[in-house]
């Protein structure tokens, strides 16, 4: 159990870190690509507001990178 248990949390730690990184050295319209590959059912489903925040940016400013202004 004590092996499972830190792999799990060994996965969960690169992928926060993975995260965290892209939120520093990414600018908008990389994270939204990025995004749209890795979760591209949720990019399709889930609001525009929602997207935002987990992206760390306006709505505002999701709409223009959408829209390829930015």
């Amino acid at each position: 159990m004590n092996e499972l248990y830190r792999s799990i949390m060994e996965y969960k730690l690169v992928i926060s870190q993975q995260k965290a990184d892209s939120w520093r050295f990414e600018n908008s319209r990389e994270r939204y690509e990025r995004f749209c590959r890795e979760l591209p059912s949720v990019s399709r489903r889930a609001s525009v507001a929602h997207i935002a925040s987990y992206l760390l940016m306006s709505p505002e400013t999701l709409s223009r990178v959408r829209a390829g202004v930015l």
